[in-house]
Formats: C-alpha cells, sequence, structure tokens
C-alpha cells in the first residue's frame, strides 16, 4: 500500500494495485458522514473495434454496447434490480457511460463495508439472459426516443455530427435505433469480458472510512474471485484532423425558442503525462476570458438580447478527440452564431490581458480547492483523468506553474475549418 500526502490541498490518498490488476485508491475524510464510491472501467461508446479477450482478430460491435452493458449489470442473478439492494442498506446507487468510461457509483453514511462488496459483486457478477436483453432494448429504444425530443439533446448531437464525419464520438452514447437491436448476448460478453477485467478498472472510495481497513476489504472481496488471464488489450479509434465534416446545419423542432450550438474540433495532439488535465483547465481559462459571467463579450450578448436561457460552454479533451462547443437558447439564432464564431476566430490572435490571465489563474486555482470538499468531485476526477494519464492530485501545483505564454500554442486551434454551428428552429 501506498500512502502519498499533498500538503497544498490537505488531502491524503492510500492506494494498491491488487494482485489482480484492480487499482484501489481510498482517501479519507474523517469529518464527513457521507462515504462515496466509484468502481469504473475503461469501456466508453467510441471503443466499438477490438479484439475480444481470448482472441486474435478485431471485431465491430454495435453502437451503445456499452450504455447497454452498463443497464444489464444492473440485473442480478435472481431477477432482481441491484438497485434495490443498496436501498435495503440505506445507500444509494447509480451509473453512467460516457465516451471514455463506464462508472458505477454508490454512497452512503451507513454498512459501508456492506456496501462496498455489495458495488464491487453486483458489477463483478454479469447475467445475461437473451429474454432480458429484447427486454432492455425495448426500454433502451424509449431512452433513445425520448433523448431525440430535448433541444438540448438534438443540440450536442447535431453539433458532434457536423463537427465528425465517421468516429463512433458523433452518435448518441445510447447508439442508434439500428445498432441498439443488433446487441445480443454474446455482444455483451465479449464487451464485459474484454474490458471489465481488473487490469482494465478503478476503485475509488473516499469518505469516513479507516484506508487500510477499507483496502483489506476490498483486496478480500477481490481474492474470493477468478478471473480470467489479463491479455494485452488492444483496441482501434478513429482519429480525423481538425477540419468540420459540415460547418453549417439546421433542423426543425417543436420548440419554443431556436437553439443554437457553436462547435471547435481539436486538432489530434501527442499528449505526455498530465498534459490532458492541463490543457482542459487552460482552454476553458480562454473561454471563461471570453465568454465567462464576468467578461465584455459575455455582458454585450446580455445587452443586445442575444441569448435567453441556457448559454453554456464545454471542453472535452482524450488522447484522440476534442472539441469545444458553445450554446445558448436565443431569439436571434443568426446573430448569436455570427457573433460566437467572430470571437473564437479572433481568439488565433491571442490578445488576452496579463492582468486578466493572472486574475482568471487566482479564480480557476480558488475554485479548483474549494471542489475538494466534493466528494463526487475527487471521486470522479480522479478516475477521469487517471483515464488520460493524468493526476487530479497534482493538478494544483501544475495550474501555479502555467505562464501566460502557454495559452499562445492555441493559436491555431480557432481557425475557419475547425468551427460548426447547429441551428434548431421552431416548427
Amino acid at each position: 500500500m501506498i500512502k502519498k500526502r499533498y500538503e497544498k490541498i490537505n488531502e491524503v490518498v492510500y492506494s494498491k494495485k491488487l494482485d489482480n490488476g484492480l487499482e484501489v485508491y481510498v482517501i479519507p475524510k474523517p469529518n464527513f458522514s457521507l462515504t462515496y464510491a466509484t468502481f469504473a472501467t475503461k469501456f466508453g461508446s467510441t471503443d466499438t473495434r477490438f479484439i475480444p479477450i481470448g482472441e486474435t482478430e478485431f471485431k465491430n460491435v454495435p453502437l451503445g454496447v456499452a450504455h447497454f452493458l452498463e443497464h444489464k449489470l444492473f440485473e442480478m442473478e435472481n431477477g432482481e434490480d441491484a438497485i434495490n439492494l443498496f436501498e435495503n442498506l440505506g445507500a444509494e446507487a447509480n451509473a453512467f457511460t460516457d465516451h471514455n468510461q463506464t462508472a458505477y457509483i454508490a454512497s452512503t453514511t451507513t454498512k459501508t463495508n456492506d456496501v462496498i462488496n455489495l458495488l464491487l459483486d453486483f458489477v463483478q457478477s454479469p447475467i445475461f439472459k437473451e429474454q432480458g436483453i429484447i427486454k432492455e432494448q425495448g426500454i433502451i429504444m424509449q431512452e433513445l426516443m425520448m433523448y431525440k425530443d430535448k433541444p438540448g439533446n438534438r443540440a450536442h448531437i447535431g453539433i458532434m455530427q457536423n463537427m465528425f464525419s465517421t468516429s463512433p464520438i458523433r452518435e448518441d452514447i445510447v447508439g442508434t435505433e439500428e445498432s441498439i437491436l443488433q446487441i445480443t448476448k454474446d455482444v455483451l460478453y465479449d464487451c464485459y469480458n474484454t474490458f471489465y477485467h481488473p487490469t482494465n478498472m478503478v476503485i475509488v472510495v473516499v469518505g469516513n472510512v479507516v484506508p487500510e481497513e477499507m483496502i483489506k476489504l476490498i483486496e478480500d472481496n477481490q481474492k474470493a474471485k477468478s478471473f480470467p488471464k489479463p491479455q494485452e488489450l488492444k483496441k482501434e479509434i478513429i482519429v480525423e484532423d481538425n477540419k468540420v465534416f459540415r460547418k453549417h446545419s439546421k433542423i426543425k423542432m417543436d420548440i419554443m425558442m431556436p437553439r443554437v450550438s457553436i462547435g471547435v474540433k481539436l486538432p489530434k495532439v501527442s499528449y505526455e503525462r498530465n498534459q490532458i488535465m492541463l490543457d482542459e483547465i487552460k482552454l476553458k481559462m480562454l473561454l471563461e476570458n471570453n465568454f465567462g459571467l464576468s467578461s465584455f463579450n459575455y455582458q454585450y450578448m446580455l445587452d443586445e438580447e442575444m441569448f435567453n436561457t441556457g448559454f453554456s460552454y464545454n471542453v472535452q479533451l482524450n488522447e484522440h478527440t476534442g472539441y469545444i462547443t458553445i450554446s445558448a437558447n436565443t431569439n436571434q439564432p443568426e446573430v448569436f452564431a455570427k457573433f460566437i464564431k467572430t470571437k473564437l476566430k479572433e481568439l488565433s490572435e491571442f490578445n488576452l490581458d496579463i492582468n486578466d490571465f493572472h486574475q482568471m489563474k487566482k479564480a480557476i486555482i480558488g475554485s479548483f480547492i474549494k471542489s475538494f470538499n466534493h466528494l463526487d468531485f475527487i471521486a470522479h476526477g480522479l478516475v477521469d483523468y487517471k483515464f488520460k494519464d493524468g493526476n487530479l492530485f497534482e493538478a494544483l501545483e501544475l495550474l501555479q506553474n502555467i505562464t501566460y505564454k502557454d495559452l499562445e500554442r492555441f493559436n491555431n486551434y480557432f481557425v475557419e475549418d475547425a468551427i460548426s454551428e447547429f441551428v434548431i428552429v421552431n416548427k
């Protein structure tokens, strides 16, 4: 077991890599009554081509299989829903799938050991039956239809399909109507056996626990189980350049107000350790300076009534893809889109005021430190950055060392060919 103290954020991290390959992280929070845990695998919606464990040839699997698998694991052998078992222990449970990972979550104030054992056991006890798969296909199909009726979701998928031409990232995480019906028991077992091996997984426990005892509990749980011999995980990811597939598209929906999304497709970069984490933060600094609540542009848009509600921006990076999105509900979709695209292209000239830079840097550092009061931030931040070859607990020191010139290298990101717009208007 390794114990490491991070003085600047007053956190201690206990970790151990078990014999079966599972990496365990425990962060004690003795002043909290809650304990929060996540058990995650590096298997997301874009992992659709890989060599299944025990085989030698690449195989394609349907879109949405990672999300489908997340749903099915909650079904226990006796047909009971794992959610009910957590509730019987006085705990809450949930899960999510994104482009890069699938994570299972449990939080509790009582019977912590039982809750952690249950979290490990239900994820590591797959039961896939044909009848249950057919039923789940219907449930997820309804979920997909529900998402299609939501302007926010349609806007996100629309701008992703504008930016990306062939990458699975352009599709909804739940899949398509066609792909959902192609998911079978064999497909689920291939994905589970390959990506849910302990060597591809991480468990994080944050809260009012004794680290040594928690790690021993998890270790004992894993020793009682057998797993296939690990093999090198091989998958193929489609990598695109930063030229968007379409610069503009529009659809009609039954909505009260138009919605606009602007996307910037980022170039492929060979990242070093911690660089993805830092680049996300640096890009957010640029966006905050130009579109944050205290920025001149934000105030100008308010004064000119360029948007009504729902203004937001987002940055997503991993080792293969990256993008920025800016969205809002607006009665002036053309004016809003033109203004945002103009301001984005101006970032290629990089004329950030040095005093604004230092002010932003202080604000981000302060916000980052405060985030450690939230157990879910610690748990998911640790996993997210680990899967991106970064360390959440090293971020503060790296943040403090960011310089003005570090932001200049993003000049070539905000070019005409990398920017697209997607608009939803009323029927």
